[in-house]
């Protein structure tokens, strides 16, 4: 199920049914879970993957995408002395979906690509979110996704109980916020104050999860477009080069059909599943 809650002096003031089981049944996407499973596929399938690397470049020419230039710590390198040298990987096609990081790849096709594209891709912005995992192993919060307006805050906070006997919380996105490396996040921003925050708000709703014990706190950037849409598909000025970003707090829910639409425009046997002109 899943319901709005309107809050106002701290009192439940209205609850609207948005959805049931029966006359519009939703299905709950976990983002961790998903990731691994298409990590997984892609390995089962052939896919080599290199992880907590930094890339500092791609190389190509007359448009022609040769290989992407990364550095790897030393926990990553063969040995020592690889630590922080740059590797290469050879490839015709690269695709770029960093999230708000996707901004980088202005530095990265320097001389590649023109000022007005460049700029498109420095447009890729960033919002700063929260959450948190609660154990709801004592079933303290009933099966319904709550999203709760609150009069006196711009904060809508959104609770989602899972089949794995936890809760899902999560409030955002405030902006002005220095974008810093992705291992950093939760450690700059996932704070006592912000935990306390989100507890006062969702305790409102629901008392009980008061109670409930922390299993797990998160920081996030959730990435935004100058334009407010996506930003999909071919790089100007590049042959094989691709960008997909810019889907704000909807990139989980819509990442499988930007990962087909991708492919559409990469594989010529896959049929494009959305409208690309307007993305691009």
């Amino acid at each position: 199920y899943q319901r709005r809650v309107r809050v106002r002096c701290n009192k439940v003031t209205n609850r609207t049914a948005i959805s049931d089981r029966t006359t519009n049944p939703v299905a709950q996407i976990h983002p961790r879970k998903l990731c691994n499973a298409l990590w997984a596929f892609a390995k089962a399938a052939g896919a080599s993957v290199v992880t907590n690397a930094t890339v500092v470049g791609i190389d190509g020419a007359c448009g022609d995408i040769k290989r992407v230039r990364y550095t790897q710590p030393a926990d990553d390198a063969d040995d020592e002395a690889a630590a922080n040298t740059t590797a290469e990987l050879e490839c015709g096609t690269v695709v770029i979906a960093l999230g708000p990081w996707t901004r980088l790849a202005a530095d990265w096709l320097q001389g590649q690509v023109h000022d007005d594209v460049a700029e498109q891709l420095r447009g890729i912005g960033h919002a700063l979110a929260h959450s948190m995992v609660l154990d709801n192993s004592a079933g303290i919060c009933p099966p319904e996704a709550l999203f709760i307006d609150i009069s006196s805050s711009l904060a809508t906070p959104e609770i989602y109980p899972r089949p794995d006997s936890t809760i899902y919380i999560c409030i955002g996105g405030e902006e002005n916020v220095d974008l810093v490396n992705p291992e950093d996040v939760c450690e700059r921003f996932a704070t006592d104050d912000t935990v306390e925050r989100m507890r006062g708000f969702v305790d409102v709703v629901v008392p009980k999860m008061s109670k409930a014990k922390e299993i797990l706190r998160q920081a996030c950037f959730l990435p935004t477009s100058a334009r407010g849409r996506p930003l999909i598909g071919s790089v100007p000025g590049t042959d094989r080069c691709f960008v997909a970003a810019g889907h704000s707090v909807w990139g989980i829910l819509q990442s499988l059909g930007t990962g087909q639409a991708v492919c559409s425009l990469i594989l010529p046997d896959v049929s494009a599943s959305i409208e690309m002109a307007s993305f691009s």
